[in-house]
């Protein structure tokens, strides 16, 4: 009797066990659609929409299989992980290309003073700051043709900020919005890119 008492203690506490660890082995597969849309300065190009993506798989890799795989550079990100950056990509007969646009040209709010350099395409001076005579800050702007997604999901924002588009896994319903337009991007450093005004 004592023993059948032990075999089914221990027939019980498998079964807990196993019942417990069931999740462990579920299927997690992600099922559903998401939606894609590329925006060139703003304006939508119909050619790429598509509301019907398979949820589960990378931007990227959606992106390839649609696009092909030219125009993209993998690199290492700060945190040591792989990163893929899209550098240029062709739908139908048009081909977008990051890279520096000529800084005179960009009409965007908070660019008027900048001092926009001669022979470094796409970089300028907005401003210095001085202590005591001296320069101690140097304040700079990039401005460039760039690619920059976005992700909603039932009108909320998703935070991708930090995510390359191989890092980021579509989930059902999310839209996925890629942007391709001039960016601006603006640091401040104590050291100058250049020695001679305009220090650029």
């Amino acid at each position: 009797m004592k023993t059948t008492k032990r075999v089914l203690s221990m027939v019980l506490a498998l079964m807990m066990f196993f019942s417990l660890s069931v999740t462990a082995f579920a299927d997690t597969t992600t099922t559903g659609t998401a939606s894609f849309k590329l925006l060139v300065n703003g304006v939508e190009v119909t050619d790429a929409t598509d509301t019907a993506v398979s949820a589960g798989q990378s931007v990227y890799a959606y992106l390839v299989a649609r696009f092909g795989s030219d125009g993209w550079y993998p690199f290492e990100d700060l945190n040591g992980e792989q990163a893929y950056a899209l550098n240029s990509l062709t739908v139908g007969e048009n081909t977008y290309t990051s890279g520096a646009v000529n800084g005179a040209d960009v009409n965007k709010e908070g660019l008027e003073s900048v001092v926009w350099s001669s022979t470094r395409k796409g970089y300028g001076l907005k401003g210095v700051e001085y202590t005591n005579g001296v320069i101690t800050s140097y304040t700079y702007v990039y401005a460039g043709s760039d690619f920059v997604y976005s992700v909603t999901n039932g009108g909320n924002s998703v935070d991708v900020s930090e995510l390359y588009m191989n890092q980021y896994t579509m989930q059902p319903g999310d839209e996925v919005e890629l942007n391709y337009g001039v960016v601006v991007t603006e640091w401040t450093t104590s050291d100058p890119i250049s020695t001679v005004y305009p220090y650029v």
